[in-house]
Formats: C-alpha cells, sequence, structure tokens
C-alpha cells in the first residue's frame, strides 16, 4: 500500500508533534533552526513517509495550537483538517506543565529588539488571508488549554510591546528616509512613550505615499501571523474616529525575524472584535 495512504500510527504522532514542539521552543526564543534538516531527521523514524505528509502534519499541529489560543510556527500554515489522533496527541503534550511551560513562559521573557534588515520594505508583509472556518466548533476542546493564556500574558509583557513599539518607530523612521523624506522622519513621534498610552495609539508618523499623518498602533507577539491579540475599546473608538489616518501595525516573528502586516481603520472592518472582558458594577436601585 501506497505509504501516503497507511493511517498515521500514535508513535509517528507523537514523533511528529514532539519535533514541532522543539522547533516551536526554538522559534519563541529567538533560536535559530532549519526546518528542512528537523524534518530529515523526522522521516528517518517515520514509515516511509514523504516529505509533504510531515508538513501536512506539521500544519495541522498549527491548527489545533491556534484554535487553543496558542502560540505556533508561523511557517506551517494552519490546516485545520486534522484526525482526532492528533488533536489528541496535542491535547495530551500541553496537559504537562513540564512541558507547555517551556513556551508559554516565552510570553513572560524581556525581549531584546532585533536589528533593522538592510532593506526595510522587506519588514512589510500583505495582511493575511482569512483561514478557513473550522468544520466543526470544536466544542470538545478541554478548558486547559484555555487557561494557557498567551494573548494576555503577551499583552501584559512590558518588555515585548515596549521593544515592538521601538521596532517600528525605527522602521518608520528608515523607510522615511529611504523615500528622500528626511524631513519627515525627523517628525516621527512615539508618542505612547511622550505623552502616555491614552491616545490609542503609539505613534505618530505619515504615510510614505501621500505625505499625511498617519497614527500607528503596534502589537507585537514572538508567534505567528495568526494569532489572536488584545485591542482595547479606545484603540476601537479612535480607530472609527481616525477612519483615514488609523493604522494597526501587526508585527509577529518578533524574536527570530521580524515582519509586520497593517490593518486600516476602523479596526472591525477588517477584524472580529469579541468581548473578552467585562467591567463589572452594582445594580442602581
Amino acid at each position: 500500500m501506497d505509504s501516503e495512504r497507511i493511517p498515521w500510527s500514535q508513535a509517528e504522532v507523537e514523533l511528529t508533534v514532539a519535533d514541532y514542539f522543539t522547533m516551536l521552543d526554538c522559534e519563541l526564543r529567538g533560536q535559530k533552526y532549519s526546518k528542512a534538516e528537523r524534518r530529515r531527521e523526522l522521516l528517518k523514524l517515520l514509515n516511509k513517509r514523504p516529505n509533504g505528509a510531515v508538513e501536512f502534519k506539521h500544519q495541522n499541529i498549527s491548527a489545533v495550537l491556534l484554535e487553543l489560543g496558542l502560540p505556533y510556527i508561523d511557517g506551517y500554515k494552519p490546516r485545520r483538517n486534522y484526525q482526532e489522533l492528533l488533536k489528541s496527541v496535542v491535547l495530551e503534550w500541553i496537559s504537562l506543565p513540564a512541558r507547555v511551560n517551556r513556551f508559554t513562559d516565552a510570553a513572560d521573557d524581556p525581549v531584546t529588539m532585533p536589528e533593522l534588515p538592510d532593506n526595510v520594505d522587506n519588514v512589510l508583509v500583505p495582511i493575511p488571508k482569512a483561514l478557513p472556518k473550522p468544520v466543526s466548533e470544536k466544542p470538545d476542546m478541554p478548558r486547559v488549554g484555555r487557561r494557557i493564556d498567551y494573548a494576555r500574558r503577551e499583552a501584559s509583557n512590558r518588555s515585548l510591546g515596549r521593544q515592538g513599539e521601538e521596532f517600528v518607530l525605527s522602521w518608520e523612521t528608515e523607510r522615511l528616509r529611504r523615500h528622500g523624506r528626511d524631513d519627515l522622519a525627523r517628525k516621527v513621534e512615539w508618542v505612547s512613550e511622550v505623552q502616555g498610552d491614552g491616545l490609542g495609539f503609539d505613534i505618530a508618523s505619515f504615510d510614505v505615499q501621500t505625505d499625511q499623518p498617519i497614527a500607528i498602533e503596534v502589537k507585537t507577539t514572538r508567534g505567528g501571523q495568526y494569532n489572536p491579540f488584545f485591542v482595547t475599546r479606545n484603540e476601537a473608538e479612535v480607530s472609527q474616529e481616525m477612519t483615514e489616518s488609523y493604522r494597526l501595525y501587526r508585527l509577529y516573528r518578533f524574536a527570530i525575524e521580524p515582519r509586520l502586516f497593517i490593518v486600516p481603520g476602523p479596526l472591525d472592518a477588517s477584524l472580529i472584535l469579541e468581548p473578552y472582558t467585562y467591567r463589572a458594577t452594582f445594580r442602581q436601585e
């Protein structure tokens, strides 16, 4: 029988999941590794699986992690038509605190701002396409995954947020200079640092094509481009008020190879904004 049609065994899935989490640990901590080299080593342990089958499994693992709100390897775009065996192995893996703490704790670690690349325009990528909806709502996903609130922990990491903003400040300044606009580059301002974070955005800059002022809110993650993030009510409202000039810069893979895409205002035109926490007060008689 063709090896592609032979069902994956428990042992093969466990080996593949373990290999994935080893790579994810490297990615979140900014350590270089070779996907191709790791795949070659993994293939030696599997039942004559082709390269494509292993890559597909890695993409399936990304899908399970994304549905749990956990970080995933950005190079393996989530593919949701995964087997139940794979999901159960991933869930078993993250149920062991000694293992999962290796990558969830990365959300709390201080971070050093990466250097700008020689070609700053390479940092900018198109806004990602929407992922296909899951076949089901996966109601049996356990609460253990939801308790590992990676997005919340990253949002609370002041070092990550600050370094992300500083990276965008440098990137905006250098990009304007590269386009011959030193005059505008000198006017770029880190407003959340100078004036405080209540304005609803972090960086005041200029559109390189129109010279018009723009207001930039920066959201930074060590994870992939599809990882969820938090938006405050104030940020959403300001994006409505400043529709033409508001920009959200989603900065991802920050620890290893920063990339960003731009979400224009208003944010609810491009993003699904779901209530996550509520402010509670006592009822009045």
